[in-house]
């Protein structure tokens, strides 16, 4: 993997996990940036949030999503690389 490959998938990664963690409608030059992921998901509504709020980023998928105990685990397969996000709640 040369050094751009890693500098786009990082840049991909944290675009990804800012997308995550950032409420919807809290991003003032964009109100539709974020998600709406709350603690009280489950896993079918979580995995779809998740979608819905990465659907601008070219190559990053949700891959699989998990609730464990205090934070959920959303994996990301971006552009074939499987990494995860964690969202403490």
């Amino acid at each position: 993997m040369s050094s751009n490959e890693s500098c786009t998938f990082y840049e991909l990664y944290k675009s990804a996990e800012r997308a995550l963690k950032t409420k919807r409608g809290s991003f003032y030059p964009n109100k539709n940036f974020g998600s709406n992921i709350t603690a009280e998901m489950k896993r079918r509504e979580l995995y779809s949030t998740a979608v819905a709020a990465l659907a601008e980023l070219d190559g990053v998928n949700v891959y699989d999503v998990c609730l464990e105990g205090d934070y959920m685990a959303i994996e990301l397969l971006i552009n074939g690389k499987i990494k995860e996000v964690r969202l403490f709640i």
